[in-house]
């Protein structure tokens, strides 16, 4: 099973990604890093849905 820490390595390296291409995410993995979308993470809503912060801190 993947630590907390290796979820956001994974986070960090799929958003430092180059080429610009759209990231297709696993739904267990938004879960995790949105505490599995918590109304306390939601930042808003809009045509294409619910905005979500993530949970966790990044270095880039």
């Amino acid at each position: 099973m993947a630590t907390q820490d290796d979820t956001y390595r994974t986070l960090e390296y799929m958003l430092c990604d180059k080429r610009g291409e759209p990231l297709s995410l696993k739904q267990h993995f938004l879960e995790t890093i949105t505490n599995n979308f918590s109304k306390d993470n939601l930042i808003g809503c809009g045509g294409y849905g619910e905005v979500y912060k993530v949970c966790g801190t990044f270095s880039f």
